[in-house]
């Protein structure tokens, strides 16, 4: 499915980011069914960072739940209900955070140059 920003993290917890509130080692959610992160209406986490780390089962049927959910809303809006000026912001701020990563648009080349010793 075609998306504007997917943030994967496959099979761990997430790292903290700036804004978003932890409750532990996870984000703060609002709504636990359907993974909305708490203080942020357009922001949905699934898997691991609703179910904890270690869930492989319950994180997949999650993450099939929410995508279902995001699937069917955004289906039923033009432009996902979002203004132009409202998007516009949202990509400001994931343009801001791929520079503070160093992200370059060359996916796999910063995979590279990120990945940890010892992992594939």
């Amino acid at each position: 499915m075609r998306a504007e920003l997917t943030v994967s993290s496959i099979g761990s917890i997430p790292e903290p980011i700036e804004g978003l509130e932890m409750q532990g080692e996870l984000l703060r959610i609002e709504d636990l069914e359907l993974g909305k992160v708490a203080d942020y209406e357009h922001v949905f986490g699934c898997g691991n960072v609703i179910t904890g780390k270690g869930n492989l089962v319950a994180s997949r049927r999650h993450s099939a739940q929410v995508a279902k959910y995001l699937t069917q809303k955004i289906a039923a809006s033009a432009n996902g209900g979002r203004a132009p000026e409202t998007t516009a912001r949202l990509l400001e701020k994931v343009r801001a955070r791929q520079r503070a990563v160093g992200f370059d648009g060359d996916y796999r080349a910063w995979i590279e140059r990120v990945r940890p010793e010892g992992f594939a």
